[in-house]
């Protein structure tokens, strides 16, 4: 989580959000950015969120924002991401899409970075009346919220749809199912649907 004068952000894995946190940082808009992990308020289904605060009246005082992602874009981001970075690379060798996203990184204490869904992170603690943004639909109209116009992205991760198999699907819509309701975002039944998806919608 990340706070301005007025406003919260909450921060979810692989939705673009470390780009705007370096932005507000550079810009010295930034107030508050709880990291490394100190927060006991939450548990979120046994997850490290360390995007909530230890005291969370100042904060729930102020307007929360998120960013959201389609989770089949999410997903295939997040094991490109554990895949290619130096430090969590270590941790997914050898290991398969499902195995990676049905296990979670156990051990390592980072295992609510995989399976935690963007339903539960938000509404778990803060209900259902937190503004939300799509990454598909651009983000220049959020970051112009905060202020900000940043020059590049942040943790950006090597990504393609055709890592995903069909039981690479399967687990997508196991796993985050909620996050297709929440959100609104449509599920296909093969990999060759969700690339024909992605062209038409031009994202």
């Amino acid at each position: 989580m990340i706070t301005t004068k007025d406003k919260v952000f909450i921060h979810i894995p692989r939705t673009g959000g470390s780009t705007l946190k370096q932005a507000l940082r550079q810009e010295n808009k930034a107030v508050w950015d709880p990291f490394p992990p100190v927060l006991d308020l939450a548990t979120c289904n046994g997850c490290r969120p360390y995007y909530f605060w230890e005291d969370s009246k100042p904060a729930q005082r102020k307007t929360p924002y998120s960013i959201v992602r389609c989770p089949y874009e999410r997903a295939a981001s997040m094991y490109g991401y554990l895949t290619t970075n130096f430090y969590m690379q270590q941790f997914v060798v050898g290991s398969t899409f499902k195995e990676v996203m049905m296990d979670g990184l156990t051990g390592v204490g980072h295992q609510w970075l995989v399976t935690s869904t963007q339903s539960e992170i938000l509404f778990s603690l803060l209900g259902k009346e937190v503004q939300v943004y799509h990454y598909e639909d651009g983000l220049s109209d959020f970051y112009a919220l905060f202020g900000v116009n940043p020059k590049e992205r942040v943790n950006a991760s090597p990504f393609d749809y055709t890592m995903l198999d069909q039981e690479a699907l399967d687990v997508i819509h196991l796993l985050f199912l909620e996050d297709f309701e929440s959100f609104g975002y449509t599920q296909v039944n093969t990999v060759k649907d969700l690339i024909e998806m992605k062209a038409e919608n031009g994202t």
